[in-house]
C-alpha cells in the first residue's frame, strides 16, 4: 500500500507538514514563525516609567508643564489668527478638537481637574477605625487591623489602612499632658 504524501520519506508517523500559509507583507512576514523570545530566556530589565509631575508634586515641573501648555495655546490662537482652519491646526500642531475649542475660547489654559476620592476599601469601616484610634491612641495599625479582621470580617489590605491612619493621626492635634 502507498504512503499518503505527508508521511514520505523525511517525515516522521503522524506529524503532517504545516498547511499554513505566510503573510506577503507586514511584520508577521518579516520575522519567521515560531522565532519570538524562548520561555529560557531572561526577561528584559524595564527601565522605571518617570512619574507625571502631578503626582511627584515637583513646583518646577508643574510650572514648565503650565508654560509649556500656555505656549501651545498662545500658538492655536495664533494660527487662528493667521487663517488656518482648525483641520488645519490640529493635524499641524498635534492636537484634538477640543484642546483647539478650549485655546480659542480662553488664553489660559483650564486648571488640571483634582480628584480626590476616600479609598473604596475603607467604606463602612471610618467609623470603627476612628473609634479604636480614640479609645486608645497608642494602638498599632497592625492591631487595628486585626481587630477589623476578628470583629468586622473586613479584609482590607495594610498598606490602605496604614495610610488612613496615619491622615487620622495627623490631622488631630496631640494631646497635651499636663
Amino acid at each position: 500500500m502507498p504512503r499518503p504524501p505527508w508521511q514520505r520519506a523525511g517525515t516522521p508517523p503522524g506529524h503532517a507538514p504545516s498547511n499554513r500559509r505566510l503573510p506577503k507583507s507586514g511584520p508577521a512576514a518579516r520575522s519567521p514563525p515560531g522565532r519570538g523570545r524562548s520561555k529560557a530566556s531572561p526577561p528584559r530589565p524595564s527601565s522605571p516609567k518617570p512619574k507625571s509631575p502631578q503626582f511627584e508634586g515637583n513646583p518646577e515641573e508643574v510650572e514648565r508643564n503650565q508654560a509649556a501648555r500656555r505656549e501651545k495655546y498662545a500658538a492655536i490662537r495664533r494660527d487662528a489668527d493667521n487663517g488656518l482652519s482648525r483641520r488645519a491646526i490640529i493635524s499641524s500642531r498635534h492636537v484634538g478638537r477640543r484642546t483647539v475649542a478650549l485655546a480659542l475660547a480662553s488664553a489660559e489654559p483650564p486648571e488640571r481637574k483634582k480628584i480626590h476620592r476616600e479609598p473604596a476599601a475603607l467604606n463602612g469601616l471610618h467609623t470603627h477605625i476612628d473609634a479604636m484610634i480614640d479609645d486608645n491612641p497608642a494602638i498599632g495599625t497592625a492591631a487595628i487591623w486585626q481587630r477589623l479582621a476578628d470583629d468586622h470580617g473586613a479584609t482590607v489590605a495594610y498598606y490602605t489602612l496604614r495610610t488612613y491612619v496615619v491622615s487620622r493621626r495627623a490631622a488631630k492635634p496631640p494631646d497635651k499632658i499636663d
